[in-house]
């Protein structure tokens, strides 16, 4: 059984066929793909490894040495975005609170 001969690529319009620029592209192709790649590892990266974090409000230590909020920090180094709410021991904690302060003022 005989397979089909191979494809074959169209000469430019110019009736010349430089390899030349075809391999430029590719090679241009190629360039584009390793940069898109190192930076997707880039960001892969940030978030691996120890995060300095206090154990009383729960804030990160970037690598500026400044502490911000954990969702900040998240969001700066990667692509998560965060949505907020209050759960609910958190709600009946700050419920709690907001009554102590009503009867207290009244």
């Amino acid at each position: 059984m005989r397979r089909p001969a191979a494809k074959r690529r169209a000469a430019p319009a110019s009736g010349k066929f430089s390899a030349g620029s075809c391999s430029s592209t590719l090679q241009e192709r190629l360039a584009h793909r390793v940069a898109e790649l190192q930076d997707a590892l880039t960001r892969v990266k940030r978030l691996q490894g120890l995060l300095p974090i206090c154990s009383c409000c729960k804030r990160i230590r970037g690598d500026d040495q400044y502490w911000q909020q954990v969702d900040s920090y998240i969001v700066e180094h990667s692509d998560a975005q965060f949505t907020h709410g209050i759960c609910p021991p958190c709600s009946q904690k700050l419920l709690a609170e907001i009554e102590q302060e009503r009867d207290r003022r009244s």
